[in-house]
């Protein structure tokens, strides 16, 4: 009395309905848990102008603004 449908043991072929009832929890759990990181994900805007990463390198948000790099001071010429 073994129906294919109860996987039991896969090296010995023993009746294993607790293998089975973790295999389906743990699978469930996984599916779920990728499902609500998927929406989260979504809902935060992750998916949003997937493209405009790649540009963002070409841009320089201290070109032409002067001030805005930092300059050492310049030396006294003593040292420390």
């Amino acid at each position: 009395m073994n129906p294919s449908w109860m996987l039991g043991c896969f090296f010995c072929g023993v009746d294993s309905r607790s293998l089975l009832f973790f295999f389906i929890v743990f699978v469930t759990s996984l599916v779920l848990a990728s499902i609500c990181f998927l929406l989260w994900a979504i809902n935060r805007g992750d998916f949003t102008h997937l493209e405009q990463t790649k540009y963002d390198v070409f841009k320089d948000p201290e070109a032409g603004v002067p001030g805005t790099v930092p300059v050492p001071p310049p030396s006294s010429g003593q040292p420390n």
